[in-house]
């Protein structure tokens, strides 16, 4: 990048806006897509394997589905999110001093 190197940094800094906004667009924003097929998953194989008992395919998925540790990711940052946007609701209203929330202390 050519310029004064203030410049450089704002251009690199733009970039890298770019990349994570794309990024957040990419992973967050179906997270709960992505959870409702990871919550139905277990179901799913488990019928399967009701089914076909001696289905070593249908074992061998059980058994990669214990392992599996991306639900517990996307639980988590389901639980993020629902954090962020209580904090955020809570920012806006705030308690405002009312009588309310002077009374219970």
């Amino acid at each position: 990048m050519q310029g004064s190197p203030l410049y450089s940094v704002v251009a690199a800094l733009k970039h890298l806006k770019v990349l994570l906004k794309s990024l957040r667009k990419d992973e967050f924003v179906s997270v709960s897509s992505k959870l409702r097929y990871i919550r139905q998953k277990p179901s799913l194989v488990q019928t399967d394997l009701s089914a076909f008992p001696l289905s070593e395919e249908f074992q061998k998925e059980e058994l990669e589905l214990l392992d599996w540790l991306g639900l517990w990711l996307w639980l988590a940052n389901e639980e993020d999110q629902a954090k962020q946007k209580s904090r955020e609701g809570w920012l806006q209203l705030g308690d405002r001093n009312s009588h309310f929330f002077l009374c219970c202390y």
